[in-house]
């Protein structure tokens, strides 16, 4: 709260002309760096047949009805878009100062900031104060998040004098496959025993405009039909996105960090379009990006929907119950689940206690556990009856096996992918937080009797909420959403309400993670890394880390180097209580040390060009030997020195000094 009203004093201070806004320090030898997000990390607007557009994702005023009316969607199989129920409406991505509004703050309209809704925000004013400039050399790409990574077509079928050919279209080379010269256009085709005699002249026909292909070839002897391309819109702006910060820049390869579920639409772009990816990029860098899936996490989701919003906001938000109703039609949700053909050192489960009756009076109770394959026959079965109410038609929103399919598909795109040898893969994950990785429902006590009970929790989540519980206070008092009528008899207090649904909250099995992605999964890329470093810091939380900011800033060669920082130590190590135990009880004596000062100056009137200077670094280190040689004493310390502004200077001090037989320097 103290920076909030720091922000609201600055700003007054300035509106004022009580203070002068300080010109940035901007630093036109960086390489520029296209920031990508993460599920959910880009504003999605409306628009409707009559051009008026609205922002539907993040809002506050009207949030869970926007987003049932607007953003509820539905998938197509034949293209492989998820499309909205309303169909007067599509949603796009604003592409204001230069993709970052879509990326900075999710709901612009917010009065004093939230870290709820900021997402790269932290990350661009810090990049701004190394010396980058939004639409020169710092850019971002928001995505409508409900879609596909992957834009690999399933099957393509050609017609060959009436003989019927099915060709796999998976990771192909097209220049050495076919004699059509247009076809080369066409990116992640592949062909198959193509005539010699087809290589006649080919005309196009038909390439629609909204980035569906569906054309048609026509030669003197053959006609063949290309039909069931994936939906790439993403994939052709991303690409263009790509050309136009490189064009930018002043045709410099430019820097990626990807956020979350940003590094799978990054990788899948990189396997598919490696040469484009080459030409343009120099370095990618991946944060909490969930390699392998994030088993725990997307399990919960499907059976009881999300919340990106924790504590009192909740209430003014989306409800979990209208966020799960779009989230099992979203295809890149599908392609978050846990990774099938991967060596899991602790294998995701889905756990049920389960009460089966062997006879009339007795029954059965036990624990039952299902790998990731096994898991989805019950998913399947649990969301056999789910249904939403849209505009007073029900529609039946069960686990899509389609988009399933779809997610397979893209799981061996993921498998293929390699680093172009003219680029550098850097890997970052989050550590230290309990992450869910396997998932119970029920208990020995209060056992599952019907899976469809598994999906239940988000119904009751969506009617009693968080911090909404109630006292019923009358019996037969009829509760209703949009899938289920429950009577609830005669209870007397909110107690009673929360022990009677206990049973339907799942209980997570966890492991080392960012809280959402297990480590084993972010550490697992499946590429060759330049660097792999572990951060302690949650999913959201570490794009605002400093620690992480330090490691980006050493990577993106921003500011005067450091010749003494190691990014997997961060500046120096910092010993732990156990480890400073352990150099006691040998002798040692470890004494660490971390300050940040702020000078202030007297004149003001004369700070010259002070704020155009750049961060000074200086590290030190002294060692001492005693005179019998057995005696020892280290120490190293480093110091930055932040430019000057509005008569302050801001100084950072890290120092830890060893030292045995009580010498210390």
């Amino acid at each position: 709260m103290a920076v909030f009203l720091e922000e609201i004093v600055q700003s007054l201070e300035l509106w004022l002309n009580l203070i002068k806004k300080p010109q940035p320090y901007v630093n036109p030898n960086l390489d520029p760096v296209l920031l990508v997000p993460g599920i959910a990390g880009s504003i999605l607007n409306a628009v409707d047949d009559n051009g008026n557009e609205e922002r539907v994702w993040v809002r506050l005023l009207g949030a869970d009805y926007k987003f049932r009316t607007k953003l509820w969607s539905c998938f197509d199989s034949s293209t492989g878009q998820t499309v909205s129920l309303d169909p007067k409406t599509r949603i796009v991505v604003p592409e204001d100062r230069y993709g970052l509004f879509a990326i900075d703050g999710l709901d612009p309209d917010m009065i004093i900031g939230c870290d709820s809704v900021y997402y790269f925000h932290d990350m661009i004013v810090e990049m701004i104060k190394w010396g980058f400039q939004e639409g020169e050399t710092l850019f971002g790409f928001g995505y409508d998040f409900r879609q596909s990574n992957s834009p690999t077509p399933l099957k393509i079928r050609f017609t060959c004098n009436g003989h019927i050919i099915c060709i796999p279209a998976v990771l192909k080379n097209i220049t050495t496959c076919i004699p059509i010269p247009f076809l080369k256009n066409f990116h992640s085709l592949s062909f198959h025993a193509i005539p010699s005699s087809s290589n006649h002249i080919a005309r196009l026909l038909q390439t629609s405009s909204n980035s569906f292909l569906e054309s048609w070839v026509e030669t003197p002897q053959y006609a063949y039909s290309c039909s069931s391309i994936r939906f790439r819109e993403t994939m052709e702006r991303f690409a263009a996105k790509l050309k136009s910060v490189y064009t930018a820049s002043g045709g410099k390869k430019l820097n990626i960090i990807s956020h979350s579920m940003g590094g799978l639409l990054v990788k899948c772009f990189m396997c598919l379009h490696s040469d484009i990816f080459e030409k343009y990029v120099k370095n990618w860098i991946a944060i909490a990006a969930p390699f392998r899936g994030a088993p725990g996490y997307i399990t919960s989701a499907l059976l009881n929907g999300a919340s990106f919003v924790e504590g009192w906001e909740q209430n003014f938000f989306i409800s979990k119950w209208s966020m799960h109703q779009l989230l099992i039609e979203c295809p890149s949700i599908y392609e978050l689940m846990a990774c099938p053909n991967f060596d899991w050192q602790t294998i995701p489960l889905l756990e049920i206690w389960r009460e089966k009756h062997v006879s009339d009076d007795n029954s059965n109770i036990m624990l039952e556990s299902y790998a990731p394959q096994e898991s989805i026959l019950i998913l399947k079965e649990a969301l056999s009856s789910n249904t939403v109410n849209y505009d007073g038609v029900d529609i039946p929103l069960p686990l899509n096996l389609e988009i399933l399919k779809w997610a397979n598909e893209t799981q061996k795109v993921f498998s293929c992918a390699k680093v172009p040898p003219q680029v550098k893969f850097f890997n970052i994950y989050g550590t230290h937080f309990e992450t869910p990785h396997s998932i119970c429902y029920g208990s020995e006590q209060t056992p599952i009797t019907d899976l469809q009970q598994l999906a239940l929790s988000k119904h009751f989540k969506h009617i009693f909420g968080d911090l909404l519980l109630f006292i019923v206070s009358r019996a037969d008092i009829m509760l209703a959403s949009d899938t289920i009528l429950c009577m609830v008899s005669y209870f007397k207090d909110q107690l009673h309400i929360l022990m009677f649904f206990s049973f339907y909250q799942a209980k997570y099995l966890c492991v080392d993670g960012d809280g959402t992605v297990p480590m084993e999964s972010a550490k697992a890329d499946g590429l060759n890394a330049e660097a792999r470093v572990g951060v302690p810091g949650d999913h959201r939380g570490i794009i605002c880390d400093r620690h992480v900011f330090r490691i980006l800033k050493h990577w993106l060669k921003a500011g005067d180097p450091d010749p003494f920082y190691n990014p997997l130590n961060d500046y120096v190590i910092l010993p732990t209580a156990f480890e400073m135990e352990k150099h006691r009880e040998e002798g040692l004596q470890v004494t660490s040390l971390k300050e940040e000062w702020e000078i202030i100056s007297e004149d003001q009137d004369n700070q010259g060009n002070m704020d155009d200077k750049k961060p000074l670094v200086s590290s030190i280190s002294v060692s001492c030997m005693g005179k019998d040689q057995s005696s020892r004493a280290e120490a190293r310390a480093t110091v930055i020195v932040h430019p000057q502004c509005e008569g302050k200077q801001h100084v950072e001090l890290r120092a830890v000094s060893v030292s045995m037989d009580d010498k210390t320097v």
